[in-house]
């Protein structure tokens, strides 16, 4: 009975043995299981994290030469971000500058200080580039080395007011032109009744450069047109000139920075003045001045200028050294009208050259809603 006993109990406790082991098992597959409904989740939030994050942030320091207020400056970077936005594959930040060379441009301690602020404010953040215009080259050449070591500059380049000379290795130049005898071409073209021709320019030293540049194609012309320069006069003797314009006569605004008396202006306040004293059409050489009172013309377009330099700025994010990167001429330039001023001095828009940009057009009813009105005379 003992050994019946011994005999039963061991196969008892074998059996309980067993239902314990049993047990275990099923925790742990379960625990698996769950394991194996859980992993696919952290796979979801761990590859979203590494999708976001993606290829390393490159911060871009844009730098204008003038204040915020200044049209052109709106343009370049709407140019410049709509193009790199075309570029997806690149994780870019912005940061802009803006200094006010229009009224220090000579003035020592301005430019000392701006230097210094710069130099603190991106001593631990350099910009991977920057991207800027030739204004700004007598401030980079004078003070880049302090503010940003080594740091390319992408500059867009007027040739046609600041000569290519010899500059830093970092500088990558983009120059482009304001092709000057395309103005008076579109001028003579559009208002072929043209006999006089009043050149409105100040006396600073960019636009001595720029008479000297016009001075020397406008005497391709002399036999047709007579050219009238009002860059020796005070501005209040200009805007007499301007005033007693009229008949056969287009005034051409160019610039005014600075007069003969040195005094400083702001062009594109200047040219709204000549606009509403001028007895004449009013053509000028810079898009942002449509919507002033200009006709238009061929004129130099800073978003074509952003969305140009982009092409030089990819080679940098593509590795290429600046001393690596060809010197590339390119185009800034467009035919652009008003249409409110092509009306108004009764100029033929079939006298446009082909792709003109016209802005401002008032559509008639009729152009409107042709198609409604034809399908509905049509349903009557």
């Amino acid at each position: 009975m003992r050994d019946q006993s011994r005999i039963l109990s061991r196969q008892v406790g074998s059996s309980r043995g067993n239902g314990e082991n049993t047990t275990m098992s099923n925790k742990s597959f379960g625990k698996i299981i769950r394991l194996l409904l859980v992993l696919p989740v952290l796979l979801v939030f761990v590859c979203s994290d590494c999708s976001a994050a993606g290829p390393a942030e490159k911060h871009i320091l844009i730098i204008h030469p003038y204040t915020t207020d200044f049209p052109g400056h709106e343009l370049f970077n709407k140019g410049l971000k709509s193009k790199f936005q075309e570029y997806p594959q690149y994780r870019l930040s912005y940061s802009y500058e803006y200094l006010d060379l229009a009224r220090y441009a000579n003035d020592e301690g301005y430019l000392d200080d701006t230097a210094r602020y710069f130099q603190a404010k991106y001593l631990k953040r350099q910009p991977v580039m920057i991207v800027t215009t030739d204004a700004l080259v007598p401030f980079l050449k004078k003070y880049g080395k302090n503010m940003f070591p080594g740091v390319p500059v992408i500059m867009a380049w007027n040739e046609d007011r600041t000569p290519i000379d010899k500059t830093p290795p970092e500088f990558v130049v983009a120059p482009g032109t304001i092709e000057i005898e395309r103005h008076i071409q579109i001028i003579l073209q559009t208002r072929p009744s043209t006999k006089t021709i009043y050149i409105f320019i100040g006396d600073s030293a960019v636009e001595r450069r720029l008479v000297g540049l016009t001075s020397s194609v406008t005497g391709k012309y002399a036999d047709r047109v007579n050219f009238v320069y009002l860059n020796k006069l005070p501005f209040a003797q200009m805007m007499e000139q301007i005033r007693q314009a009229s008949g056969d006569a287009v005034i051409w605004y160019i610039a005014l920075v600075a007069d003969v008396e040195r005094k400083n202006f702001i062009p594109a306040q200047v040219v709204q003045t000549v606009c509403q004293e001028a007895r004449v059409p009013v053509y000028g050489i810079y898009a942002h001045y449509i919507g002033l009172g200009i006709v238009g013309g061929y004129v130099y377009n800073y978003e074509i200028m952003g969305r140009n330099v982009v092409a030089r700025a990819l080679d940098i994010l593509n590795g290429k050294k600046p001393w690596e990167i060809p010197v590339t001429r390119m185009s800034y330039g467009e035919y652009a009208f008003d249409w409110r001023q092509l009306k108004r001095w009764g100029i033929d828009q079939s006298k446009l050259p082909p792709g003109s940009r016209v802005e401002f057009r008032a559509y008639t009813v009729w152009e409107l809603y042709q198609r409604y009105i034809i399908g509905g005379l049509a349903l009557f």
